[in-house]
């Protein structure tokens, strides 16, 4: 949503498929070596292409069941390091970045940011 677009645009932050779909940014997820699948497919569905669901069943068709880097996912109290991992924003950041990021002004906004970083030390 809005505060996670925010959260991308002010931070420049580059985020993965895996952070994507956690953060609903996206709804479906095809790996790179599918890709030349999906237009055909998508093309195959004719009068359907106006179709959400048939939209959605064919891109899963070609897609992987489940979230993709799924075994690179820490859970919340997992340690990871980030720069092996495939996912770039862990859970805990991405619940600050929607609460900070969720402020309706810039001032409470960096209000926001600093009470956060002035609860952890």
């Amino acid at each position: 949503g809005l505060p996670m677009g925010l959260y991308i645009g002010l931070t420049g932050v580059r985020l993965r498929a895996a952070d994507l779909m956690r953060t609903g940014l996206a709804t479906h997820y095809v790996p790179s070596s599918n890709l030349p699948q999906l237009v055909p497919a998508l093309e195959a569905l004719g009068e359907e292409a106006g179709d959400e669901s048939s939209v959605a069943a064919a891109i899963a068709g070609i897609g992987e069941s489940g979230s993709p880097d799924a075994r690179y996912i820490p859970s919340q109290d997992q340690k990871v390091n980030l720069q092996a991992s495939a996912a770039v924003l862990r859970h805990e950041h991405a619940l600050v970045a929607r609460v900070c990021f969720s402020a309706g002004t810039a001032e409470e906004l960096f209000h926001r940011l600093e009470e956060e970083a002035s609860s952890h030390g």
